[in-house]
């Protein structure tokens, strides 16, 4: 999918400390857990064959007669192909088929915000752990990533995308007409936005519930951990209740010579207000 977006130089991974977050700048390493793992049970979860269903009952409500025959048919071709699924081997169709390949990809989510109070609190450590700021345009991944900002919404809007891709579907292919071929390009085109767009509204599309995370997210195959290039570390901020003895081990890891470029800093209240800013760290 490629999704291009205007990315900002610097984004976040917040991490409370442990040995984990350790690695992340001993081995250079960073882990991107499948969607199952993350602590959003509905993220990248919800079913899409059961959208699917619900965009076919809808259907029946808004329409009758004979439209409601020819729109159930273009409904029926979004999903007519078939694959083989991995383990069962049996054959299913391209909504369950997308379902599988998504909750195998691996992501990384980031964040715009290193100063966010709840961000500190539900994955920095409750304000003592930290955050590493990643210029992502030089991570130097294995592959091109799926990466783009998460957009925020009040419910999910597959039944709304079925049908929007079915009306679009129709524009192009009417059995029910004399003169209804289509070039084959035309119809690779089609498969290929109906793809990009499902597969879309499941990586990257969250409840408004999450907004606050501004999150911006890389997906890669196959999950698990990925060798990223030392240059897109560029600084390391801590949390305002670090502990003395964490931001020492810290910052004897960076002073290795392949971390020189990284900056340290720390998150400060800022006075009279319930804000947080960015200082340089003084040992």
């Amino acid at each position: 999918m490629n999704t291009k977006t205007e990315v900002p130089r610097v984004l976040y991974k917040y991490r409370r400390f442990s040995e984990r977050t350790i690695e992340i700048l001993t081995t250079k390493k960073l882990y991107f857990p499948r969607a199952e793992e993350l602590n959003d049970p509905l993220d990248s979860q919800i079913d899409i064959q059961l959208e699917y269903e619900r965009a076919k009952k809808e259907m029946a409500r808004r329409f009758s007669g004979q439209e409601l025959m020819r729109k159930q048919f273009l409904l029926y071709l979004l999903n007519s192909h078939r694959f083989t699924h991995r383990e069962s081997g049996k054959t299913i169709g391209l909504n369950e088929a997308l379902q599988q390949w998504i909750r195998e990809r691996g992501i990384l989510s980031l964040s715009k915000n290193p100063t966010d109070p709840l961000l500190w609190a539900h994955y920095g450590g409750g304000h003592t752990g930290l955050c590493l700021g990643f210029d992502v345009s030089m991570l130097g991944l294995s592959e091109e990533p799926d990466a783009t900002e998460v957009e925020y919404v009040a419910s999910p809007r597959y039944r709304e995308l079925f049908l929007s891709l079915a009306e679009e579907l129709g524009g192009f292919v009417k059995p029910w007409e004399e003169r209804n071929a289509y070039p084959d390009e035309v119809g690779d085109k089609f498969y290929t936005r109906q793809i990009e767009r499902i597969t879309r509204e499941s990586l990257f599309v969250k409840s408004e519930k999450w907004k606050y995370e501004e999150e911006f997210r890389i997906v890669l195959d196959p999950s698990g951990l990925h060798s990223y290039d030392p240059s897109s570390l560029r600084e390391i901020v801590f949390g305002t209740k670090v502990r003395d003895a964490d931001a020492k081990r810290i910052t004897d890891i960076v002073s290795a010579s392949v971390w020189q470029h990284v900056s340290l800093k720390r998150v400060q209240h800022v006075p009279g207000s319930f804000e947080f800013e960015i200082t340089e760290y003084r040992v």
